[in-house]
């Protein structure tokens, strides 16, 4: 695990009318600085909090989360619902939403949420060299066996399905290049913009690190860290760093898994056992061993609009970045908002953009 960082002042997290997780500004949180963060106050902790410290708990030994593979952040994606993909298409650009309440040092700063965006080739590439470090933690005939198992786990959680979201049927999908091109010319006067560490959000399974990004220009986010700049050799490697060789932007995740079937320590692949005591289970055949939940990371990009200007992009990009995307479950937006990916595909066609 990770040297324990420095945790700031631990602060609620609510949606409309529940607690939905808390936040630690100022730092990204390993799995295991967040457990100890739910520990210190588990008393007061919501049951949400409470399953999280179950999850941890369960997951904490396994060293599928010292795999340190990296990825490279590529793209970023908006997922959102019929009504406000209507007025972005009608507008013809981003605004600041109500994600914007976090509860940090500059609660009034208007900002834009996106996500990395991780595609399927970008997987499959990280994954053989995920299974790679394996091989080099376990002996060659345990990580063989194991292999088939190991690769539907690894990068299975909602962080990497490019094609569902627990928040809406409407993806707009572009380029980070693309992206900060449009968001520099915009809001930096064409300046590089700046990347800090805004923090750690945690909900019931999601453990998210948050990058703030802002104009070189803009002074008030002075007290925030900013994102390091470190060589791809360093060790350990920060969970989101830019990289002193390319400039570009990297996410180191701990838990790219929502769901483990099978647990790495001791030098050994292990089967997780099953939660319920059965015959197949000898036999490698159990239909009831569904696997143990966990906790999973996830990136996220807010990106500060001064004035409450919107982000502009350009007719031709918007129509390339909108596709339909599965609603995947539990579902966070309200329940009449959920639609079949057809639905969606059909009302997407049928938008003038």
């Amino acid at each position: 695990m990770a040297a324990a960082q420095p945790v700031d002042i631990v602060r609620e997290l609510r949606g409309v009318n529940r607690l939905v997780g808390i936040f630690v500004g100022n730092s990204y949180l390993s799995v295991e600085d967040v457990y100890r963060c739910l520990k210190n106050q588990l008393e007061g902790l919501s049951e949400a909090g409470k399953k999280t410290v179950g999850y941890i708990e369960r997951t904490i030994p396994d060293q599928f989360l010292q795999l340190g593979i990296t990825f490279p952040v590529t793209r970023l994606q908006h997922v959102t619902t019929e009504i406000p993909t209507r007025q972005i298409v009608q507008l013809g650009y981003f605004c600041a939403g109500d994600q914007s309440r976090l509860p940090w040092s500059h609660p009034n700063a208007k900002l834009l949420y996106w996500s990395v965006e991780i595609l399927k080739d970008q997987i499959e590439e990280l994954r053989q060299e995920a299974f790679q470090a394996l091989q080099a933690m376990v002996p060659p005939h345990n990580a063989e066996e194991f292999e088939g198992v190991f690769n539907r786990q690894f990068a299975n959680s909602p962080a990497f399905n490019a094609d569902a979201s627990r928040y809406g049927n409407f993806k707009f999908s572009l380029s980070l290049s693309d992206f900060m091109s449009e968001y520099k010319e915009q809001h930096c006067q064409g300046a590089e913009p700046e990347f800090r560490v805004l923090g750690t959000a945690m909900y019931e399974e999601e453990i998210a690190h948050i990058v703030l990004v802002h104009s070189p220009m803009t002074t008030e986010f002075s007290d925030l860290p900013s994102v390091p700049i470190v060589g791809r050799n360093a060790n350990p490697l920060p969970f989101v760093f830019r990289s002193q060789e390319d400039g570009k932007l990297y996410w180191r995740p701990e838990s790219t898994a929502d769901i483990l079937k099978m647990r790495i320590s001791e030098k050994q692949c292990r089967k997780r056992d099953c939660p319920v005591s059965c015959p197949d289970c000898d036999h490698g055949q159990c239909a009831q061993n569904r696997g143990t939940y966990c906790v999973w990371n996830h990136l996220i990009f807010v990106f500060h609009l001064p004035e409450n200007e919107p982000l502009r992009i350009p007719r031709e990009k918007l129509r390339e970045s909108l596709s339909a995307c599965e609603a995947l479950s539990p579902y966070l937006r309200r329940a009449e908002t959920r639609l079949t990916r057809p639905t969606a595909e059909e009302i997407i066609r049928s938008l003038e953009i």
